[in-house]
């Protein structure tokens, strides 16, 4: 089913409430919650990026504008390049933001839903915030998938309480895969123990991206108000990527670490 939202509020042209009445019931709500708690944030963080971009006639901004803003806003706070946002070296062109990797995860009510604004009437600022909190809330999406395929790699249950040292055995699979752009899910049990037992040959960086992985997840029990000699909930670790999503970009620049494909 689709999230419960005010049908008056969706008709009048609320871009928020549109988004998140495409999505299925589960992620609309979790949508509007984390709406809740980042949705100032977001719009705070544009405002001088927006405020040195034309608008069309009609006081809205054109494909061009919307991609060179989030573009501009998630490589400089997050490190991410999303593909359709990225420039790679070209002209900015008027292919839709819909176009996004990020957003062909999501229901095509929800890439519909962005194209029909868009297009008819066009974004103002609010709207250019309520797309960079979807793209940002379907990373956060894939990144709890991906935590979820770790724990069944290790063989672990989602709905189990963990001791720290298992969820730290847990965030180091759960690294190892992203590194290596992997998704946990399809790398068996026993190729997980060999890339963990050489990782430290196949990514220098190996010991202090575990000593961050570490202090994010310290991080993410204190924002859980949870007291240190308790179990960890799975609600903790899933916060606990999401710092990884968000922030991993800066930790490499911050540390100097030059991100090879391999």
């Amino acid at each position: 089913g689709r999230v419960a939202t005010q049908s008056s509020d969706v008709a009048s042209g609320n871009f928020l409430l549109q988004v998140a009445a495409a999505m299925n019931k589960t992620d609309g709500e979790a949508f509007l919650k984390s709406a809740e708690l980042e949705m100032a944030d977001m719009e705070v963080a544009l405002v001088p990026i927006l405020a040195a971009l034309p608008k069309n006639p009609a006081g809205k901004y054109d494909p061009p504008a919307v991609r060179y803003a989030l573009h501009h806003h998630f490589a400089r706070r997050h490190g991410w390049h999303l593909k359709g946002l990225d420039p790679v070296g070209e002209a900015w062109n008027s292919s839709l933001p819909s176009n996004v990797s990020a957003l062909q995860h999501m229901p095509s009510a929800v890439r519909s839903c962005v194209e029909h604004r868009l297009t008819n009437p066009g974004f103002d600022d609010y709207d250019v915030a309520v797309l960079g909190l979807t793209f940002k809330f379907i990373i956060h999406v894939e990144a709890r998938h991906r935590l979820e395929a770790s724990y069944s790699l290790a063989d672990v249950d989602t709905e189990e309480s963990l001791e720290e040292e298992s969820v730290i055995d847990l965030l180091d699979i759960y690294m190892a895969a992203y590194i290596l752009r992997q998704h946990p899910s399809k790398i068996s049990p026993a190729r997980i123990q060999v890339i963990l037992s050489r990782m430290s040959r196949i990514y220098p960086y190996w010991p202090q991206t575990q000593n961050w992985t570490r202090e994010l997840f310290a991080s993410a029990r204190r924002q859980a108000a949870w007291g240190p000699n308790t179990d960890v909930e799975f609600s903790e670790v899933v916060r606990t990527v999401e710092l990884i999503e968000e922030q991993y970009g800066p930790f490499q620049w911050r540390e100097g670490i030059e991100f090879k494909k391999m």
